[in-house]
């Protein structure tokens, strides 16, 4: 009674109005920092905010931002350029791009299965290959100079980390891929259905972007589900949205959904340290880059406000079946010859479906990412 007990009421962040805490492993998204105890932020590396020590040295143990970079070499010899290479799709059209151009990364497009690659240009190249989703943060450190990789993976860093020293230089005319807001067919008609809806569910590979879309949305009391990929396997049943990444929306469709809204359109981005750019002599690289015709602009596209309503989620609709979670890539082989020695097929888990029917009544099976299970589990999803 009174002045209350000045307890938090369930979903409350304490932090900005209908923004509810994210579950899982943190509003960071997968692999990323977590927020400390007492709302001091962690840094891109997850191990605190880096602090410079004498000697050029970091908390986190990598070179400050530029260290080693130095002024020109009097003697006139080029600067060794670290140049950071995405893994993936990317591979086979940005190696033959970088041919075209003059520069050969030996077995880059084959899709050799070393992470150093010998590189040969005008000067000086140390290459290393990194997952998309790292290269900003090898940037953003000063461990390479220079790197490749989608716009989405450099505006969901910039997104938790807009201070980095992170300058964008251009798209390359390869990697075209947009990021929708997407449901399950016939889940929601526009985003406007949403308008103020409590509780809403938002599953994506990039929280920091899916969290700026709700805070611009108006969404109140939203949960982003930070998850490893497979985001589209989510909706309806886990997520009531989903945050991906397709290259056109007859792309999205394949996947089984439906978008509604595009927040991101871009390319194969290039972008720099900003101290190696000042420090270092890169005009060589940078120019035979530009020859290619490097793309300007991009950036999010942010819904409007929807309009201030309450309406309060549905309850849980009863669940009388079994869950079970099955993994895709690596694992997907093991599983399958467990399950076969077990007498249990799943119709459709082989051939790559990801709601494979089960051979047991009153059993639901999906195919997630084994990364997100012990997520998942944790929040009653699967059994």
């Amino acid at each position: 009674m009174g002045g209350g007990s000045g307890a938090k009421p369930a979903g409350d962040s304490g932090g900005l109005p209908g923004r509810a805490p994210a579950t899982g492993v943190g509003a960071a998204g997968p692999g990323g920092p977590v927020a400390r105890p007492g709302g001091r932020p962690a840094s891109a590396t997850g191990r605190g905010p880096l602090r410079r020590r004498p000697g050029g040295r970091t908390r986190a143990g990598c070179c400050r931002p530029g260290a080693g970079a130095g002024p020109p070499d009097p003697r006139g010899e080029p600067s060794l350029i670290k140049l950071a290479l995405p893994t993936g799709d990317l591979r086979r059209p940005l190696a033959a791009l970088l041919e075209r151009i003059g520069l050969q990364v030996e077995g880059y497009g084959e899709g050799s299965r070393a992470y150093r690659l010998p590189a040969r240009g005008q000067a000086p190249l140390r290459v290393r290959v990194f997952r998309e989703r790292d290269i900003p943060i090898q940037i953003a450190l000063g461990n390479y100079d220079l790197g490749i990789c989608g716009l989405h993976w450099v505006e969901e860093f910039l997104g938790r980390y807009p201070g980095e020293a992170i300058v964008r230089l251009g798209g390359l005319p390869l990697g075209e891929a947009s990021l929708f807001v997407a449901a399950a067919p016939g889940q929601w008609g526009s985003l406007r259905d949403l308008a103020g809806r409590w509780g809403v569910r938002i599953v994506s590979e990039f929280p920091n972007l899916a969290e700026s879309f709700a805070l611009a949305a108006r969404l109140p009391a939203y949960r982003v589900i930070p998850v490893w990929g497979a985001a589209e396997a989510y909706p309806p049943e886990d997520a009531d949205l989903t945050l991906v990444a397709a290259r056109d929306e007859a792309a999205l469709a394949e996947m089984g959904l439906v978008p509604l809204h595009r927040l991101l359109a871009g390319r194969a981005w290039v972008i720099a340290h900003r101290e190696s750019l000042r420090s270092k002599d890169m005009g060589w690289l940078l120019a035979a880059l530009a020859s290619c015709g490097l793309e300007t602009g991009g950036g999010l596209s942010l819904p409007p406000p929807l309009a201030l309503s309450r309406v309060p989620p549905a309850p849980p609709a009863p669940r009388q079946t079994v869950r079970i979670a099955l993994p895709d890539g690596h694992q997907q082989r093991h599983v399958l010859e467990a399950l076969a020695e077990a007498g249990l097929e799943f119709e459709g888990y082989a051939q790559g479906e990801r709601r494979p029917r089960a051979p047991l009544e009153d059993v639901e099976a999906k195919v997630v990412r084994p990364q997100d299970m012990p997520q998942m589990v944790a929040l009653g999803a699967f059994d």
